[in-house]
């Protein structure tokens, strides 16, 4: 990730910054990411990457597909009131294309583009602000994982309330890191992430 402008004004020091593993490691265990999209040779959490001096694209907002080994890919985009919504577009055309993507977002579940483009996934919470990987603090914003799966409805059937919701643990210093479970918000899709993810979950276990 990327952080610039004003929505990341109060972060201290460095104005590049990389996803923590506590909070990347256990998603990566659950969906096995070939593809960090939006990263720098120092932060990049999968052996490919996109981003500047990447050996593999520079510009991942460029028209070619994205391309994961595993068929499903990372993105911790560049915080940005300007910049955010065109990942999130883009994250959102892949998925249509047949890419499981799962995006770490400041939670503005209020904005067109969450709206437009984010609504109707599975959306998990993290408890806290998340310490990135340069900053010197927590971000000024809350923190949410999108899930968006080929097979989710198009945000534009909306509106939406909240397909799924759950903590996926805690980004606070010295805090027990392991996923929490807690009842959803109960909607037949919601239902049908939950028992997908199950699913994906005790085939690692008994593979």
């Amino acid at each position: 990730m990327n952080a610039t402008g004003p929505e990341i004004a109060s972060f201290v020091g460095s104005e590049r910054y990389g996803t923590p593993a506590v909070l990347f490691d256990p998603l990566n265990d659950e969906f096995d990411f070939g593809l960090d999209v939006a990263a720098e040779r120092w932060s990049a959490k999968c052996e490919r990457w996109y981003g500047p001096g990447s050996p593999w694209r520079e510009d991942a907002l460029a028209p070619q597909p994205w391309e994961s080994s595993t068929g499903s890919a990372f993105l911790n985009p560049p915080f940005a009131r300007i910049s955010t919504p065109a990942w999130v577009a883009r994250a959102r055309r892949e998925c249509r294309g047949g890419l499981l993507v799962v995006c770490v977002l400041p939670l503005r579940s209020d904005t067109r583009w969450w709206q437009r483009f984010a609504a109707g996934s599975e959306l998990r919470l993290v408890r806290g602000r998340v310490h990135y990987e340069g900053g010197s603090g927590a971000a000024p914003f809350p923190t949410g994982v999108v899930v968006m799966r080929p097979e989710d409805p198009d945000p534009s059937d909306g509106p939406w309330q909240c397909m799924f919701a759950a903590p996926v643990g805690s980004c606070e210093p010295q805090a027990d890191h392991l996923a929490v479970h807690a009842e959803p918000f109960r909607t037949p899709a919601g239902d049908a992430f939950a028992a997908e993810r199950t699913r994906r979950q005790q085939e690692r276990r008994d593979g």
